[in-house]
């Protein structure tokens, strides 16, 4: 094969493997046998679980410039605070911009499909690295199963926050 080839094969498992994942299709526990299945999301820097008591960020290194693909060429996450400033300190070393997103909203059932819809989309149209979509596959996959559930008040209050600073 090609590398043209290995990179189009790439991209199609990846594409697989993401569609596996789509809200629709997910086969996770019920919410009372999560505690049972729970597998922790730990921080790429101190390697401590950010799906328990510290809050976290998914931090993409995303290519300055514009016009460059994949946009996204890799995603962490990592705690709040001084990891998150050592991740986006080494990103910026290396001339990527560095974007953000909150951990605790991929618990959200509603965030946690947009996300999903959002990100399989932009690894379709080749925005995304297949190391990035690798890693996006792991971190939908960890958290789905807090995303079981139907959403409160808080979560749609919190949705809602969210569309809105999207659209600013």
């Amino acid at each position: 094969m090609s590398n043209g080839e290995l990179l189009d094969r790439s991209r199609q498992l990846a594409r697989e493997e993401l569609d596996a994942i789509r809200w629709e299709a997910l086969n996770v526990p019920l919410s009372d046998e999560t505690k049972n299945n729970y597998e922790p999301l730990l921080c790429w820097v101190c390697e401590e679980d950010l799906l328990g008591a510290r809050l976290g960020n998914v931090v993409w290194a995303k290519n300055s410039d514009q016009v460059v693909t994949p946009r996204y060429t890799d995603v962490f996450w990592v705690c709040k605070g001084g990891c998150d400033k050592v991740m986006q300190a080494a990103l910026h070393v290396l001339k990527y911009s560095s974007p953000w997103a909150d951990v605790k909203d991929l618990k959200n059932p509603l965030e946690h499909k947009r996300w999903a819809e959002v990100t399989s989309r932009q690894i379709e149209r080749g925005e995304i690295s297949e190391t990035a979509a690798a890693k996006i596959s792991e971190l939908l996959r960890i958290t789905a199963p807090l995303a079981d559930r139907e959403p409160t008040p808080e979560d749609l209050a919190r949705f809602q926050q969210i569309l809105d600073l999207r659209s600013l």
